[in-house]
């Protein structure tokens, strides 16, 4: 059933955006009622739709938005509406309902001729219908204006200006729910064809995911300066982890949609309830800007736009279908994409006003529709893209497993170029599926058991880890801590952990996650190492705002000045090869007394101690004279 808040919600934000049709939407209301007003029609919001159109007979904008959402939120005055049509005029509203979009080309098609007329004005702005078609003249969409070229016949404007029928979002919803039944709204289960191939996503996730997870807290994950993931760190995942791939699309993609879901969602540690985390990425209320980009792949070009024109709040609204799967039975993936067509509201998850930015390969089945078709062919194909790989990033995390009929041409097994559209045939609810998404209090997760979980070891008397399980993904959970010492053992590393420490409190920080990485009590002697650790951290100090000056071995009565000198004694501190360090609140008073004493300390930048070098001091008369008519020479 519609959600008639949203329904209503949609109405207005139809009559906001719309600036022409919006009357026409409501002529459409007032006519109905005016035909059927002596016709015995005993509907209460009938009678609420007489009452408002005789009391204000000129309303404005809000209050014709306020009578639509009347009128088509009721199913029995819409079915009463669609009776009145032709046969035709039904056909097609049915066709414009379930495609969403009708190019120009299918709608004369269909109906055997033009629909529109031929004007004599080359510089109207309107595309109008022919007086058989006038009912769908509201429904027209183009793009651009038409500055009407004189040369230019009618099929020629229809192209240029991607000339298209469809109805606003609202009216859509309200003909889905009114007019189609049951089984065309909602998704309908089928038995899977023996020949189809399977994969099965539930058990490796609870491999994969803690070892992923780790490697994104240690920072293995690279970002661009936009926030958008490096695909070079995502390839270097599969590589090291060999992660499991989907069958159709590149090695990678797979990783790619868990770590974009995984990035910027709370620090889930590798040993915690796994269904509970993977619950609440799933249902997080708020998803980044930046994953957009994932979720419409492979339509390129969105790491270039504002964040203003993304919408992530649609993935949301996506993932919400997975709460009305038949549990345990296969789905298709057109009757999922039908069922958010004809019942989600607003899941388009970029702006019209950017979709001419975008491009999709020329390997993509929609290359041509999205190259050349309008702004709302665009948007379909995007919402398919965006619908498929939802789905696919529940499998991903193993709550859906997914089917592939291996004669379908859209497939291509194994292909690894991220240019082309990843898909699948069909897919079911996993047990952890149906628990992320269709919870109910009480229920529990059970964790199937022939599942190899990683345990670890610690040596009493060492700080040696022996791995049960697998030793790879072991190797990256605890790569920041540790370094492998055979097959079955790592070795817990101060070097390592120091040098991605710099002050006691990372160090603390960084055996803190350790602790809670391996899930297991720690032994004294390594609680003994760690505090020795911790307190050799403490026995070294920075000192900083220090100034260190160099001084010419050569000159001894400067030499005898910094030992018999009673103000520059107290503010210097004597360090080996003729060097003195100055704190830097001491400064001016150094640089004054030494002014006073007839010296010019000499700042320089960044020079090394051993680089530093003083001229000879010269000791006669003749040597300074001399000196002085090389320097001061005209």
């Amino acid at each position: 059933m519609m959600d008639l808040a949203c329904f209503k919600e949609q109405v207005m934000i139809d009559f906001t955006n719309e600036r022409r049709c919006y009357k026409d939407w409501y002529n459409t209301v007032v006519g109905f009622v005016s035909k059927n007003l002596f016709k015995g029609i005993r509907n209460s919001t009938f009678d609420i739709l007489i009452k408002r159109i005789k009391s204000t007979p000129a309303p404005v904008k809000t209050e014709m938005a306020e009578r639509c959402q009347l009128f088509y939120g009721d199913r029995e005055l819409l079915r009463l509406y669609f009776e009145s049509m032709t046969t035709e005029d039904q056909t097609f509203l049915i066709k414009l309902v379930k495609e969403v979009v009708v190019p120009y080309k299918e709608a004369k098609l269909y109906f055997g001729e033009d629909l529109f007329k031929e004007s004599a004005n080359f510089a109207s702005l309107q595309i109008e219908c022919k007086d058989k078609f006038r009912i769908w003249t509201m429904f027209i969409k183009s793009e651009g204006l038409d500055y009407g070229f004189r040369s230019e016949d009618l099929a020629a404007k229809i192209k240029r200006l991607r000339v298209c029928f469809a109805l606003p979002a609202f009216m859509q919803k309200a003909f889905a729910d009114a007019l189609l039944s049951d089984q065309e709204k909602e998704i309908q289960p089928f038995e899977l064809p023996k020949t189809w191939l399977q994969y099965h996503t539930e058990v490796p996730i609870f491999q994969e995911l803690p070892a992923i997870s780790a490697m994104i807290q240690q920072g293995q994950l690279k970002l661009t300066l936009d926030d958008y993931i490096n695909m070079a760190s995502i390839k270097g995942f599969q590589k090291k982890l060999k992660l499991q791939t989907f069958p159709d699309g590149p090695a990678y993609f797979r990783a790619y949609l868990m770590a974009n879901l995984l990035h910027g969602t709370p620090k889930h540690y590798p040993f915690t309830d796994l269904a509970d985390t993977i619950q609440s990425i799933f249902l997080s209320p708020n998803f980044f800007e930046t994953i957009i980009e994932a979720v419409v792949a492979p339509i390129q070009g969105v790491r270039k736009l504002n964040e203003m024109y993304l919408h992530p709040e649609a993935l949301g609204q996506v993932f919400s279908i997975l709460k009305y799967l038949p549990q345990g039975m296969w789905t298709s993936l057109d009757a999922i994409i039908q069922y958010a067509e004809l019942n989600l509201f607003r899941i388009d998850p970029l702006d019209k006003y950017v979709l001419n930015q975008l491009s999709l390969d020329h390997n993509s089945p929609d290359h041509m529709a999205f190259t050349y078709g309008s702004y709302l062919q665009k948007q379909k194909i995007i919402r398919k893209r965006l619908i498929t790989n939802a789905m696919l990033s529940a499998a991903a995390f193993g709550l859906l497993d997914l089917a592939y009929d291996k004669e379908e041409p859209d497939i291509n097994y194994y292909d690894q170029s991220l240019q082309q559209d990843v898909n699948f045939s069909a897919c079911r609810l996993t047990s952890l599926g149906a628990y992320v998404f269709q919870y109910k209090d009480g229920d529990t997760y059970h964790v199937p058991t022939h599942i190899e979980r990683i345990h670890f070891e610690l040596a009493p008397d060492s700080l040696k880890i022996t791995v049960k399980g697998n030793m790879q993904i072991a190797v990256e959970l605890l790569k920041n801590w540790t370094i492998p010492l055979n097959h079955d053992q790592l070795v817990f590393s101060s070097q390592k952990i120091i040098r991605n420490a710099k002050t006691t409190a990372d160090l603390i920080k960084s055996i803190r996650q350790f602790i809670k990485s391996i899930q297991i009590p720690l032994p004294d002697y390594w609680k003994f190492e760690i505090m020795a650790l911790l307190d050799r951290s403490k026995c070294i100090q920075q000192v900083t705002n220090l100034l260190v000056f160099k001084l010419s071995p050569d000159n001894q009565q400067l030499h005898r000045l910094f030992v018999q000198d009673a103000v520059l004694k107290n503010i210097i501190l004597k360090a080996a090869d003729y060097t003195i360090i100055v704190e830097s609140s001491n400064l001016v008073v150094f640089t004054d007394r030494l002014a006073e004493l007839g010296y010019l300390p000499h700042f320089s930048n960044n020079t090394a101690l051993s680089q530093i070098s003083f001229d000879a001091v010269k000791s006669n008369a003749d040597e300074r004279l001399a000196s002085f008519d090389a320097t001061f020479a005209s």
